[in-house]
């Protein structure tokens, strides 16, 4: 078995530092580098405080579905900062659209009252319900499938709130299947997405009524009092990255691999660690594998 007693990590954002934490705990011999192109470490993840306000600049939180996070937590020391989001928080969402805030429907008739979409838009996506068409054998964009599921106004509006807010990303170039799988799943198992969560949370309620539990209950979402980079600031104090570094590429060397960046930057290692965005990875190994990049 080979000793990994070198590991470089390309990629300071919560994966490439949760990687390292968890490295260290179990490996606490390796020699661990995080190195991170941007300024500071984080990711999408950001937070800012101002005169008593804590502003979120990324992701507001985590969802209690993923279970890793929460045990992450609890091994860094912060179980007792966490704090759940508000029922009415969970209910009462917003987009800025048209130069002012409009509330996200929570149904057919709060979407009818709603002045997000105008009537085709609306109509576009009750229309989902209904709308039989064939799935495409290509992978499409998270844009496409919404154009074609709901209309180009929902595509504009719902497809791009939906990607930023959750991905950070391009609905123009985002995978569907790869973002959303389990929307482009019920399109294919059911022949709308709209019928298929609804069939979905029904069998869920019948299932939980057949062992005699409640109803279940959509998981609520952490974070910390003061803000989720609480987190970030915390990995960072027991794995501090190098920052502000480019890499440019990976080569294979007799010892290893060596992590070359700007100028004369490099860094030799038993194993790497591509933590970073995809687009960045691609560049990264397109001298090494231009197949896999």
């Amino acid at each position: 078995m080979r000793v990994m007693r070198r590991v470089v990590i390309i990629g300071g954002g919560i994966s490439g530092l949760a990687l390292a934490f968890r490295l260290r705990q179990r490996r606490p011999e390796t020699e661990i580098t995080v190195l991170e192109s941007d300024s500071r470490p984080g990711g999408k993840v950001r937070t800012e405080r101002h005169d008593g306000f804590v502003v979120e600049a990324g992701p507001n939180g985590f969802l209690e579905t993923k279970p890793s996070t929460r045990q992450l937590c609890r091994d860094l020391g912060l179980e007792n900062e966490l704090i759940a989001a508000s029922e009415a928080s969970r209910k009462h969402r917003f987009l800025f659209v048209n130069e002012r805030l409009q509330a996200l429907p929570g149904g057919p008739v709060g979407l009818l009252r709603s002045h997000l979409l105008g009537w085709r838009g609306k109509f576009g996506v009750l229309s989902e319900l209904i709308r039989r068409r064939a799935v495409p054998d290509k992978d499409e964009t998270v844009a496409e499938f919404f154009r074609r599921r709901m209309g180009r106004e929902a595509a504009d509006v719902l497809g791009d709130a939906l990607v930023t807010g959750i991905h950070g990303g391009d609905p123009e170039l985002l995978s569907m299947k790869s973002a959303f799988p389990r929307a482009a799943e019920m399109e294919t198992k059911h022949g709308s997405v709209i019928r298929g969560f609804l069939r979905s949370a029904k069998q869920r309620r019948q299932e939980a009524k057949a062992r005699g539990e409640p109803p279940p209950k959509a998981g609520a979402m952490w974070s910390f009092r003061d803000g989720l980079g609480r987190l970030i600031e915390s990995l960072t104090e027991r794995r501090p990255p190098i920052c502000g570094v480019r890499v440019r590429r990976i080569e294979r060397v007799e010892s290893g691999w060596l992590i070359r960046g700007d100028g004369n930057d490099s860094w030799p290692a038993d194993s790497v660690v591509l933590a970073c965005p995809a687009f960045e990875q691609a560049a990264i190994v397109a001298d090494l594998d231009p197949q896999l990049a």
